[in-house]
């Protein structure tokens, strides 16, 4: 099952990234392989929106790294796919729950 993307309501705490926020996503909790993250779409304290060069199916485990302006560190977090997506130009795209929640603070920082 697919679903479409939709513009997200205003009340939501999902928030797209602001400034400049770079993030690569692999397969596996090694961190090992290619990147294949294309695109953040939204970001929350619990999970994220990404698009993919690759599909990945439902449950797989992925390694998140969150590039942000404020940070010296990349933020790393493991997460699992929860849910395919399609953007409307047809590319692969998923959300993620992370395993460990971002801090609010992170959190507001990367958004």
């Amino acid at each position: 099952m697919s679903y479409t993307l939709e513009p997200l309501p205003k009340d939501c705490w999902h928030k797209v990234p602001q400034g400049h926020v770079r993030i690569e996503c692999r397969v596996g909790a090694m961190g090992l392989g290619p990147n294949i993250a294309a695109e953040l779409l939204d970001i929350s304290q619990t999970g994220a929106s990404l698009v993919l060069t690759s599909n990945v199916g439902v449950g797989a485990e992925v390694e998140i790294v969150l590039h942000g302006s404020v940070y010296a560190k990349p933020i790393r977090v493991m997460a699992e796919v929860v849910r395919p997506l399609t953007t409307v130009d047809g590319r692969p795209a998923v959300s993620v729950r992370f395993a460990k929640a971002l801090t609010y603070h992170t959190w507001q920082l990367l958004t």
